[in-house]
């Protein structure tokens, strides 16, 4: 900004209005392009969602001192699961996650692989989480057509280990 001699300000040169628009426009079009980029693929939307729910279980797990569990049905309802006294009871809580009917997924955890299509009913979590903070081996995939396949895996735990693993 510009000050006369007599101490009168003229206002602002274009040079810095200029840039000012520039940031401006920088920092809108990043937000939008984030935004609508999220919202057009629903594997990234619903790799999140089971990111983050995934992520409040370890947390559980640990403040609680107990073992909790979690496994996808076959119609896709993530069902959750306490270690009562070694045994493992279904929760029905506030909690829920229904992965929708138009993605098909798969869960791996070691050599058995669980798919949604004719899988028995589950009556035991697939995925661990134990008080100590370590996680059952998982990869969870999400494939929808269209839209390139979104993984899920216990590595997003061990961030340590996985960068350990990529500087190798």
């Amino acid at each position: 900004m510009r000050i006369s001699g007599a101490g009168k300000q003229l206002g602002f040169s274009l040079l810095e209005l200029m840039v000012v628009l520039l940031v401006a426009g920088l920092l809108i079009s990043t937000l939008v392009l984030n935004l609508t980029a999220l919202s057009d693929n629903p594997l990234k939307q619903q790799r999140q969602r089971l990111a983050v729910l995934l992520r409040q279980l370890h947390e559980q797990a640990i403040l609680s001192a107990a073992g909790v569990g979690v496994s996808i049905s076959p119609s896709g309802e993530v069902q959750f699961f306490s270690n009562d006294q070694g045994r493992w009871q279904r929760v029905d809580g506030e909690r829920s996650l229904q992965i929708a009917d138009d993605i098909r997924w798969r869960l791996s955890r070691g050599t058995a692989p669980s798919r949604n299509t004719d899988q028995a009913a589950v009556v035991s979590p697939q995925i661990l989480f134990s008080p100590e903070g370590l996680v059952s081996p998982f990869l969870i995939t999400l494939s929808q057509a269209s839209y390139p396949d979104e993984l899920l895996d216990d590595q997003m735990f061990y961030p340590r280990r996985q960068r350990a693993l990529s500087g190798l």
